[in-house]
């Protein structure tokens, strides 16, 4: 399954010097693809699974996580992976990554209980139906009372 970021959005995240204090764990001066799946992918794997534990109440993490992810989604993923890489590199983290993610985490507190997720395109329910031979009319009945139909006048 696709996460909902990349090891280039958090290393854009954490700026190059930053992702590399983080991810160079070796001090080659530049993160190897070894130390990236060792610490990067992790993270995000992670902040992936925090993020379908806050949403599975209205979608499956299948639907969500999908070649082109939500925005919104993959902005929450990155500002929670971007802490866990500096956590598992046992540093201490900056103060404002910090803040974003007590926010992360407040936000997606209400998308679990029940605040939809923006810009999300939610799939129809199973029993939908596609095409209906009935057109579809609005409730006539409207507070109690017969609306006529006005034929244009206003």
């Amino acid at each position: 399954m696709p996460e909902y970021c990349s090891d280039d959005d958090i290393r854009k995240r954490l700026t190059t010097v930053g992702y590399a204090w983080a991810a160079d764990r070796d001090r080659t001066g530049v993160p190897s693809k070894q130390n990236i799946a060792d610490y990067i992918t992790p993270s995000i794997v992670k902040a992936g699974n925090i993020i379908d534990f806050y949403i599975c109440s209205q979608v499956t993490p299948a639907t969500a996580r999908t070649s082109t992810p939500n925005p919104w989604l993959k902005d929450r993923c990155i500002d929670i992976a971007a802490r866990e890489v500096i956590l598992i590199g046992g540093g201490d983290v900056p103060p404002m990554l910090d803040v974003l993610y007590q926010e992360t985490l407040a936000l997606l507190a209400e998308v679990r209980a029940g605040a939809l997720i923006p810009n999300f395109t939610y799939p129809a329910p199973q029993n939908a139906r596609a095409t209906s031979r009935l057109p579809k009319v609005a409730n006539l009945n409207v507070l109690g009372r017969r609306c006529k139909p006005t034929y244009g006048r206003y």
